[in-house]
Parts: C-alpha cells; structure tokens; sequence
C-alpha cells in the first residue's frame, strides 16, 4: 500500500497525516451517494522529521495489507463455511429439524463470534510491528 498525504500536523514525534480516501470508482461521480470519499486523518511516527504543509508517503508492505485482509475478512468467511457445513452434516439425519435453517443460523452465529475475537484481538494485532505503516519522504 502506498499513500500520498500532507503532514497537517507535528507534535513530539508523532505527525498527524491528512489522506484523501478514494472509492473504488475513482469518487468523482456527484450522483453516487454511495461512495465513501473524502479525507481521513492518521497518526504516525514522524521517524523523518516531517513538517508541517510537507507532502509525504505512507507505505505498508503488500505482505502486512493481505495479512490484514485475511484477518479481516478471510477467516470469518472460513469459519462460516466450516461452521455451516458442520452443523449440517451434524443435523442432516434428523427429520424433525430443518438442518439447512440450523447450520445457517448457527454458521451466522459462529462468524459473528469470530469477528468479536477479531475485535478483541485487534489492539494486539495491529501494534505488532509487522502491521506498522511508516512515513516516507516524497
């Protein structure tokens, strides 16, 4: 991942880094109302001594953004296809029971777990030092 933004502010040793966030259409489209566009504001270690008004880069490696990815979204998706088709397996002799409704409730529910761990874990996943972004000079 690479980013262009402007250092909008500096304090210690930290710079406050201001990105435009673009859709995936490119956020010029005035009738979409569904594009997420505008600026976000993020805080970074200011290891090159940036100023403010200077323009910088923020980069993560590509390996550290698909880790985050799969974090993210993978693995919950993972976890409900082999939840789901558990539960079925499970249920599936049972004529009393719609097994179908049962492993996609019960998928539903396990997914919505994994995303609470993955929430619990957060703090400790993105301070590692593998998922730090850093600032470059322009």
């Amino acid at each position: 991942m690479d980013s262009t933004g402007i250092v909008s502010k500096v304090c210690d040793e930290s710079a406050f880094v201001k990105l435009s966030r673009v859709s995936a259409c490119g956020g010029d489209c005035k009738s979409c109302l569904g594009c997420a566009s505008g600026e976000i504001i993020i805080e970074l270690p200011n290891d090159i001594r940036a100023q403010e008004g200077d323009l910088v880069r923020v980069v993560s490696e590509k390996k550290s953004l698909l880790k985050a990815v799969l974090y993210a979204y993978i693995m919950p998706l993972i976890v409900f296809i082999i939840s789901y088709l558990s539960i079925f397996s499970y249920f599936s002799n049972n004529e009393r029971i719609n097994s179908e409704l049962v492993a996609l409730a019960g998928a539903f529910a396990l997914m919505i777990i994994s995303y609470c761990i993955r929430l619990l874990l957060a703090k400790r996943l993105w301070s590692a030092e593998k998922f730090k972004l850093q600032l470059k000079k322009y």
